[in-house]
Order: structure tokens, then C-alpha cells, then sequence
């Protein structure tokens, strides 16, 4: 909580992949820990208590606390204007998807497999997750239109784009976007 409006502000201003980048290693870096602390013969929490599980916390919280503006931030950066509104619903949806239905599989391989498996998996998918967006093109922050009003500005509607797409399924407004505007 102490770090969320800072984070936004630094969302805003500078590089929003770099900052993706940084605070996902920042979490790679917390799960790895975790993943050492659950090695016994190293002895951590034997020796420390529950003490390096809270740092770990903390670093995860910061971390999270500088992903989830850049990462909408550079949504809107990836995405056309006038199509930001549907893929903003699509994303929203996908995430909750995530949330309810992730825990089942981890709770899973953690249960079949151990805890040291599951923290491998979640390396796994924080380095996948760095590989995909390592291809995202970098773009430049978005300057304001001149004359835009605020209620322009928080609508998905531009003064000088076109109308929003009112599609049912991705795929049709995928069409038109640029193949270049994602992919480097």
C-alpha cells in the first residue's frame, strides 16, 4: 500500500517495459528465495524463524506494487485507442479466469509434487513470462492530443480516432491492428 501511488507516478513517467522487467526479476528473485528456504539441509528457517518468509513478502509486495500499473500503462500503449475498451474487458476477464482457476493446478502439483516442483513451476512461468516480453515492441510514452478534454482522455474514445469496436470476439478487432504496432 505504501508504494502504490508511488509506483503509478513512476508508471507515468518512465519506460513501462523496463519497469516490467525489473520488478518481475524483483519477483524471480523472491521466488527463488523461497525456493531455497524450502531446501531443509540449507537450514535458513531454522535458523532465522519465519523472519526471511515476511522479507520475501515485502519484496513480493513491492513487486507487485510497480507490475500492475506498468503493466496497464504499457496495455495502453500496445493497443489502439479505439480498441482498448474491448481488450481492456478481455484482459480483465482473462486475469480473473487466472486467479480463480490457477490456484487448482498449483495447489495440485504442490500436493502430487512437493513444494520444492511448485516453486520450480512458478521460476518456470516468471521466465516465460520475461522470454514473451522480450519480443514486445518498446514504444514511447503517448503524449496528449491538443484540445483533448479529461472526459476524453478517460474514455476509450479519442477526438480524432475512430469510432470504438463494439465486437463480441477478439479476433475481429485483432484484424486491424498492425502486426508491427505489438511485435518488434
Amino acid at each position: 500500500m505504501a508504494t502504490a501511488l508511488y509506483a503509478g507516478h513512476v508508471a507515468d513517467r518512465y519506460n513501462r517495459k523496463r519497469i516490467i522487467v525489473w520488478f518481475t526479476l524483483l519477483f524471480l528473485v523472491g521466488t527463488t528465495l523461497l525456493f531455497l528456504f524450502s531446501v531443509r539441509s540449507l537450514g535458513i528457517i531454522a535458523v532465522f524463524g519465519v523472519f526471511p518468509i515476511y522479507l520475501v513478502v515485502m519484496i513480493s509486495g513491492v513487486s507487485r506494487a510497480f507490475l500492475y500499473p506498468s503493466i496497464i500503462a504499457l496495455m495502453s500503449q500496445l493497443i489502439p485507442r479505439h480498441l482498448y475498451t474491448n481488450a481492456s474487458t478481455w484482459n480483465s476477464t482473462m486475469w480473473h479466469v487466472a486467479a480463480i482457476s490457477g490456484p487448482a493446478p498449483g495447489g495440485l502439483i504442490y500436493g502430487f509434487f512437493g513444494v520444492r516442483i511448485a516453486y520450480m513451476s512458478v521460476l518456470f512461468f516468471l521466465l516465460c513470462a520475461l522470454v514473451l516480453l522480450a519480443i514486445v515492441k518498446n514504444r514511447p510514452v503517448p503524449a496528449f492530443v491538443a484540445g483533448e478534454t479529461l472526459l476524453q482522455r478517460m474514455s476509450s474514445v479519442s477526438s480524432s480516432g475512430p469510432p470504438p469496436c463494439n465486437c463480441l470476439l477478439p479476433t475481429k478487432c485483432a484484424a486491424e491492428w498492425p502486426r508491427s504496432m505489438l511485435f518488434s
